[in-house]
């Protein structure tokens, strides 16, 4: 039998099912509030989108979304005639994507290409908007792939190899959370009698990883449609917000992976106590986490020179390849007001801080990220009867990672962290603070290879034995060239096919050879 010592290795890796880049056409009315005048003409914009839901189905993505707009226009009075209106947009569009599955990953980046306002019959509360949005849909699966790295015992042989840079899935692990919120209904509004409806979401706001072990911090968010005593209107709505904590075991994870989560919401209940005055909501949560490192892999694309009873089995897989990966430090600094109904401050006790990344965006050789610091101050107010005051503020950021050879076309993963955050308090109101940030940023492309998955022993077209004494086994069917070997009668050679008057054998130490056909008996004769 042929001799290939196989050498293989199993990879998880995130193989492309297949990407799409769809233009999507809005056209919505926002409608300006009765307290508000009427609109003359639209000034100025500022725009913020959001993707709510992404659905998959059998060969196809659905992504609904909602444009958050704030609209600055001419007011249709003579006083003041410059005002501004918040609307929100929504919209729902697909991918057609083959091979596509419920379980799969999708990975979505939306981008705003253009936009326009139009006041419908001015002066009126109507404004038209239209927008053209770019999607670009990417559905992945969590592979297992079983690859061959090296193939040894076969002299002369030829092996071609590509490299690749390649996320490596070290674990994806689920688990779940059940929690309890209580939402208190504030005095302005009226006690419950039932609950009628509720919306509950959840984010993930801070990941720490510990060896083998990753701990997942998240908000939950509630809005709560209720049925009121009130006899002049009966329904209301009230909101409440908590946090989870949960621990992800992933054997293998160390401090230095990249890990991401997600989470949605399987289940929620709420019930109402005695008094009306409190909704306790029980919750159940499905956390994802998938932990990867970026391995450099040379994987064999071709192999040349295997002996005919050596046969190679090639797949087509399609890599995401890491092109590059940076990561740099960005301080942010502000300054922040405290509000009026609060004391100043004295000292800062504690603080917290999440990060939401708005936009991302491939320029030359650049990575920009836009984004949000949720900051929770808590300090120590310049007051006798109460010291422990909590303050909350939106810190935008922008910065960028720079990475040669990005292009517009290409695709970023970006990861911000808080490293440090310092307070400036002087005498009274504001305070500064200053916030390190590490900013990490990825450009995966997709690159299409067929590799070779399997070497196989191919079966023999027959066994034959030797006949005569001391027989020659030549390199070639004649008599030209020194012998492989030298077999005596009785010999089991595995016969792989007939040339002319001379068999190509295989012997029991991997070697091939050519005998004439005289000196073997064979129970078949195979064809040349």
């Amino acid at each position: 039998m042929a001799s290939c010592q196989v050498i293989t290795e199993l990879l998880r890796l995130e193989e492309v099912i297949g990407e799409k880049t769809t233009q999507v056409n809005i056209s919505g009315e926002a409608l300006i509030p009765e307290i508000k005048p009427q609109a003359v003409q639209v000034i100025d914009h500022v725009v913020d989108k959001e993707i709510t839901r992404v659905s998959v189905i059998p060969n196809k993505v659905i992504v609904e979304g909602v444009l958050h707009l704030k609209i600055v226009y001419e007011g249709f009075v003579p006083e003041q005639t410059v005002h501004v209106f918040h609307a929100d947009i929504p919209f729902s569009t697909f991918a057609e994507i083959e091979g596509a599955e419920e379980d799969m990953t999708v990975d979505v980046h939306l981008d705003i290409e253009s936009i326009s306002f139009e006041v419908i019959t001015p002066p009126s509360r109507r404004v038209l908007v239209r927008a053209i949005l770019r999607l670009r849909v990417k559905v992945l699966r969590s592979t297992t792939l079983k690859v061959v790295t090296d193939v040894k015992g076969v002299p002369g042989i030829q092996i071609t190899r590509q490299t690749f840079k390649a996320e490596d899935i070290i674990g994806h692990e689920e688990s779940q959370v059940v929690t309890r919120l209580d939402v208190v209904v504030p005095e302005q509004k009226p006690s419950v009698v039932q609950v009628i409806d509720s919306l509950v979401e959840c984010d993930i706001t801070d990941i720490d990883i510990i060896a083998n072990k990753a701990i997942v911090r998240g908000t939950i968010s509630a809005r709560i449609i209720y049925e009121s005593d009130s006899p002049y209107q009966t329904v209301h709505v009230v909101h409440g917000e908590g946090t989870f904590e949960q621990f992800v075991e992933i054997p293998g994870l160390e401090p230095d992976m990249t890990v991401t989560a997600e989470c949605d919401v399987e289940f929620a209940q709420f019930d109402v106590s005695n008094n009306g005055r409190l909704v306790v909501g029980r919750i159940v949560l499905k956390v994802k986490v998938k932990a990867t490192t970026v391995r450099t892999l040379e994987l064999v694309v071709d192999i040349k020179g295997l002996p005919d009873g050596c046969a190679l089995a090639k797949e087509l897989v399609r890599i995401q390849e890491v092109l590059a990966e940076r990561m740099r430090q960005s301080i942010v600094s502000a300054v922040l007001d405290i509000p009026e109904e609060k004391p100043d401050v004295v000292s800062v006790v504690k603080h917290e801080a999440s990060i939401q990344i708005e936009r991302i965006t491939v320029i030359k050789n650049k990575v920009l990220i836009e984004g949000i610091i949720h900051l929770k101050t808590v300090y120590e107010g310049l007051v006798p009867a109460q010291t422990v005051h909590v303050v909350h503020h939106d810190i935008r950021f922008a910065d960028f990672v720079h990475i040669p050879g990005a292009m517009e076309d290409m695709t970023a993963d970006v990861q911000v962290d808080v490293e440090h955050i310092s307070y400036d308090v002087g005498t009274g109101d504001p305070i500064a603070v200053q916030i390190v940030l590490k900013i990490k940023a990825k450009i995966v492309v997709t690159r299409q290879v067929h590799i070779v998955i399997k070497v196989t022993v191919v079966e023999a077209a027959c066994t034959g034995t030797i006949t005569g004494e001391w027989v020659n086994v030549r390199p070639t069917p004649g008599t030209e060239g020194a012998p492989v070997a030298t077999l005596s009668r009785g010999t089991q050679v595995a016969i792989v096919s007939m040339e002319g008057q001379w068999f190509k054998v295989t012997l029991v130490d991997g070697r091939q050879g050519f005998i004439f056909a005289q000196f073997v008996k064979s129970d078949c004769m195979p064809r040349g």
